[in-house]
């Protein structure tokens, strides 16, 4: 038995030829589902945090500062500046 490469070259040659529309999608189609999920799975995938979960405080400053505000029931004197403008709309 003679083995013989031209023969195996236009064998693979006349394959490729007849099926080279097929075999591109095949491999498209196939390298877009593979980015995808590869994609998905990094969207997806938690975040790891090294440090792991911290507690926030809140420090004096900032809760005395929460304690001052008004709340909506407080009515307050609105005093608007007299700028001597006049009202356009009069």
């Amino acid at each position: 038995m003679k083995f013989d490469l031209s023969e195996v070259t236009r064998v693979i040659s006349r394959f490729l030829h007849r099926f080279h529309v097929t075999l591109f999608v095949v491999l498209v189609v196939g390298g877009l589902s593979v980015a995808t999920l590869l994609l998905n799975k990094a969207i997806t995938a938690q975040a790891s945090n090294p440090n792991g979960p911290t507690e926030e405080a809140f420090d004096e400053n900032t809760m005395t500062r929460i304690k001052n505000l008004r709340t909506t029931d407080e009515q307050t004197n609105l005093v608007l500046p007299d700028t001597g403008r006049t009202d356009p709309f009069k």
